[in-house]
């Protein structure tokens, strides 16, 4: 890996993935942040951060910084591909920049086939028409290496490009060291970056980084040949090799687009793979006729349509009919099939629709691959695995030799499974990978127990029995009995929860009368009679203790409040957690009674993080907070609080704020916040007014809660049969209905 020399004073620009990484966090943590925290920082890009934004943000909302001694390689793509964005075409056409790095590691010596280009950079970079050589360099190939003549040819975007066009290219691309960068890498987010920008609009939908983790967990071991019929710009085959190329000899490729496939050629080059792709319409024009690969996998184009069947009629690969024109999924499942090895798998991404049509052909299809014992297992996927479309997938997996298995197929269902992220993509945890790989291999090894609203096994005759359909639904237990609820039986946790809603819908009345009675307390005014005073003024700004620590664990430990803390309200609102505390401390002390605020994340009049310490000890805090000790002669504290997280409190807050970018408050500008206050003893009334209501509610919310506890409960226990209605209690219900019908 390495790092393009940069400069200074530009911002490093950061993905979603790598502030994940960063706070030591998943994906979909980040995306939590987002939604829910009005202060994360905006986007510099489409789908970059700023870096030294987002390690302020962090660090001022407590959350650890795992800052690595150089950026990574996607930021230095990113940052490369983003700095030519306003190039013609450039920015939507990867390319350019994915020719250029080719060039750039043909120096490295580490490509053999580039040997020939180990000297065309400098000469580029020399020329005062860069384009002119670079055209001369590409089409010097053409005799002795074709394939990566065709990789380098000039494209219309090219051709469009001025000399100074051309200066900013090879400034860009020229950060990279030759040597010490990791081009395949490079290519991997380069080719990453374009699909979740462009998706289907480039002409192709592109799998999601989850589906292709699955499918490889479908095919492990991967061994030996692997094959993509429709492989696009070999993204699956790049895993592959990346992956696995102590086991794997060589990757094959076939792709309709003569662009698509330079893409898929210098991705794999800059992998280092061995591999061979060809160009051409696969349903036509099969280019690997002879190929009989180990393992096969292939993500065909969606609603496909074959024009010419007729003409297809005849060929060896559809031995089991036809299929019709306006689908040609299960066309793709009987090419598989023809190019397995004996012993080899494949896995083909399909439509689920494709799974259940009761089109003749189609049911004739299925039914042939099924009573030939080649499918294996169907795996039902959520929408989402997908780039830029949403339609339900499954995958299914089919193999030649399944003497343990013969006449059995598994269903697997992982439509539950899966985290939406960024765009509607669907990622996978790697757990949930593992799990849908194990499975797969204890059915294969004919140990597998079907797992209840997750896996089921059904024969070949009743499938076939009804309609060849290849959904899960008649295979997998879904109705599972349910006899205990986070490990607690059913009936002893309906006779707890029934008797706790019985002893909260008791004391309702009560809790009523007391908002009854402190809501009538209440009046509208003709005008405020408060008084107008400077926060600076109400504040007790006594000298700060300054640096404080325990001395080789002596004494009690010292509570640490941390700006996740303030956030969250509740360790500085109770007694000390265990987990706050620490036996050697620096910092800034507070005690009972004083303001933390967050010094960061003013947005708007939006939100504000404001708590009282309620400590019994002195605590320390974080420098991300700032300290209020008011006045309690004439402040009090509560009432500060409330106020301050007030609309007209937060108001003032913002406009004290400070910063074009994070919103900062600090000490002196928080001074001059005007507080309106009526009297010391009328503050705490209102105080103890609004926390009594606020208490009230909370009785409320706990006893809804319970209620709909209760009421969980005694559903899932009806039925199941473990609970049931007392026959008393029909027989009055009984009665009731007669009465009232008279």
């Amino acid at each position: 890996m390495t790092v393009p020399d940069t400069n200074p004073s530009t911002p490093i620009l950061i993905t979603g993935a790598e502030i994940a990484r960063l706070a030591g966090v998943r994906p979909s943590a980040v995306s939590n942040w987002k939604r829910r925290h009005p202060d994360f920082p905006t986007e510099a890009e489409e789908g970059l951060f700023d870096r030294a934004q987002i390690v302020a943000w962090l660090r001022a909302a407590g959350k650890s910084v795992h800052l690595p001694e150089q950026d990574s390689i996607e930021s230095a793509v990113l940052q490369a591909t983003y700095a030519v964005r306003d190039l013609p075409g450039v920015f939507d056409t990867p390319e350019v920049l994915l020719q250029l790095f080719a060039l750039r590691a043909a120096a490295s010596g580490r490509y053999e086939r580039l040997t020939p280009l180990a000297r065309a950079w400098g000469r580029i970079e020399a020329a005062n028409d860069p384009g002119l050589v670079y055209s001369s360099t590409a089409d010097a190939l053409t005799m002795s290496d074709p394939d990566l003549a065709r990789a380098l040819r000039v494209s219309s975007v090219v051709s469009q490009l001025r000399p100074s066009d051309w200066t900013r290219l090879i400034e860009t691309v020229g950060h990279f060291h030759p040597r010490s960068t990791d081009w395949g890498d490079a290519s991997t987010v380069l080719l990453e970056d374009f699909a979740k920008r462009r998706g289907a609009k480039a002409g192709n939908v592109d799998s999601g980084p989850s589906l292709v983790d699955i499918m490889t967990a479908l095919l492990e071991p991967l061994e030996g040949t692997v094959y993509d019929p429709a492989c696009g710009r070999a993204v699956f085959l790049g895993s592959t090799w990346e992956r696995y190329s102590d086991t794997v000899t060589q990757l094959y490729g076939q792709e309709i687009r003569e662009q698509t496939w330079r893409l898929g050629f210098l991705h794999l080059l800059l992998q280092g793979a061995s591999f061979q792709l060809v160009t051409g319409d696969t349903m036509v024009d099969d280019r690997l006729w002879q190929l009989r690969a180990d393992r096969i996998a292939v993500e065909p184009p969606f609603g496909l349509r074959l024009a010419s069947v007729e003409q297809m009629d005849g060929d060896p690969r559809w031995f089991l009919g036809l299929p019709p024109k306006g689908h040609a999924d299960l066309a793709w499942v009987q090419h598989v099939v023809f190019h397995l090895a004996d012993s080899g798998i494949g896995v083909v991404v399909l439509p689920t629709t494709a799974l259940t049509r009761r089109g003749r052909s189609e049911v004739i299809i299925r039914t042939g691959l099924l009573e030939a014992d080649y499918v294996d297992a169907v795996l039902y996927l959520p929408p989402g695995m997908l780039t830029s479309v949403s339609i339900p997938t499954a995958i299914l997996v089919l193999q030649k030799d399944r003497v343990n298995r013969a006449g059995r197929v598994l269903f697997l269902d992982a439509r539950q499974l899966g985290t939406p992220e960024r765009g509607g993509v669907r990622s996978f945890q790697p757990p949930e990978i593992v799990k849908i790989g194990r499975t797969i291999q204890r059915w294969r090894d004919g140990r597998l127990e079907p797992e209840a609203q997750f896996s089921g096994i059904g024969t070949t005759d009743e499938i076939v029995a009804n309609g060849s359909a290849l959904g899960p639904s008649r295979y997998i237990q879904y109705a599972v009995k349910i006899t205990e609820i986070n490990g607690e039986p059913i009936r002893s946790r309906q006779k707890r929860l029934t008797t706790t809603v019985k002893e909260r819908l008791a004391a309702l009345p009560t809790v009523e009368a007391t908002i009854r009675q402190q809501l009538s307390a209440i009046d509208p005014v003709d005008g405020p009679s408060f008084s107008h005073h400077r926060l600076g003024d109400l504040l007790i700004t006594d000298p700060l203790p300054g640096i404080r620590q325990r001395e080789g664990g002596e004494g009690d430990p010292t509570p640490y409040v941390t700006t996740g803390m303030v956030i969250q309200g509740q360790p500085i609102l109770a007694n000390v957690p265990a987990e706050s505390t620490f036996g050697h401390v620096r910092g800034r002390m507070v005690r009972r009674g004083d303001l933390l605020l967050v010094t960061r994340g003013i947005d708007g009049h939006r939100s504000v993080a404001c708590a009282i310490v309620r400590f019994d000890v002195p605590a320390s805090f974080s420098n991300w907070l700032i300290r209020l000790r008011p006045d309690q002669r004439r402040l009090d504290p509560d009432y500060l609080r409330l106020y301050l997280t007030s609309r007209r409190g937060r108001a003032a807050l913002a406009g004290a704020a400070t910063g074009s970018v994070i919103a900062n408050l600090r000490h002196d500008t928080l001074k001059d916040i005007e507080v309106h206050l009526p009297a010391l003893e009328e503050q705490k009334a209102l105080v103890a007014c609004l926390t009594a209501i606020e208490t009230q509610m909370s009785q409320f919310d706990e006893t809804l809660e319970a209620c709909r506890t209760t009421y969980d409960t005694v559903r899932e226990g009806l039925v199941a049969g473990i609970l049931s209605l007392r026959n008393a209690m029909i027989e009055t219900e009984n009665e009731v209905g007669t009465n009232a019908h008279r």
